[in-house]
């Protein structure tokens, strides 16, 4: 897994996490899988800070 995030100078976070593990998935079981990890190892404060997470395999990271 890789994960290029952004922190803005308020604090909120967000980028891109590019994992094979993504592969077969849809955007919804993906956006599932990264939201109840942070949910399980996040308090609620921490959580209200990530405001954009974009979920994509390795494949797709090197379309462009």
């Amino acid at each position: 897994m890789k994960l290029e995030l952004e922190e803005t100078p308020n604090g909120k976070v967000g980028g891109f996490i590019i994992s094979p593990t993504f592969a077969g998935k849809s955007q919804i079981e993906r956006q599932n899988m990264v939201w109840d990890y942070l949910d399980g190892h996040l308090d609620r404060e921490h959580i209200l800070y990530v405001v954009s997470l974009v979920t994509v395999t390795p494949d797709e990271a090197n379309e462009d």
